[in-house]
């Protein structure tokens, strides 16, 4: 296995983990254990990640999903649905920097199982990330014509 090949295994696991902590925060209780493990599972994935580069970039492009500029297989549908999920955000990209705390993370993922229209009406994911003083995640909006 390459080093491409194996940058793609661990990004797509890393994102796979980051997915799936968003669904479990959106569908139980705070104080329910499945979030609170998928979240820490997820923030300890990628914290690993962190410590190996400066930066983690996700992208898209279309439906596709990119991480630091590597195509994610867009044959499974979880990319796909996250794709899709950032597009109704208004987000083109995310960038995950080192340092990255927990509780960042955390305001991050509450962020995104806000429905669209209620995003709008607090000004996007970038302005609730900005109030909570969050600066190891920053966040480009999608830019339409």
């Amino acid at each position: 296995m390459n080093l491409r090949e194996n940058s793609e295994e661990l990004f797509m696991d890393t994102i796979q983990q980051v997915q799936m902590a968003i669904r479990h925060t959106a569908a139980y209780p705070g104080d329910h254990p499945a979030p609170r493990e998928s979240v820490s599972k997820s923030y300890e994935t990628l914290a690993n990640l962190l410590h190996k580069q400066a930066a983690l970039t996700v992208s898209t492009f279309g439906n596709k999903l990119l991480v630091d500029n590597i195509p994610i297989d867009g044959k499974n549908t979880l990319f796909a649905n996250f794709a899709k999920d950032l597009d109704q955000r208004r987000i083109d990209s995310i960038v995950f920097h080192r340092g990255l705390s927990k509780k960042d993370f955390t305001i991050f993922l509450d962020a995104m199982i806000k429905s669209p229209n209620t995003l709008k009406q607090e000004g996007g994911v970038a302005s609730i990330l900005k109030h909570h003083g969050v600066s190891t995640i920053k966040l480009n909006g999608v830019k339409y014509g």
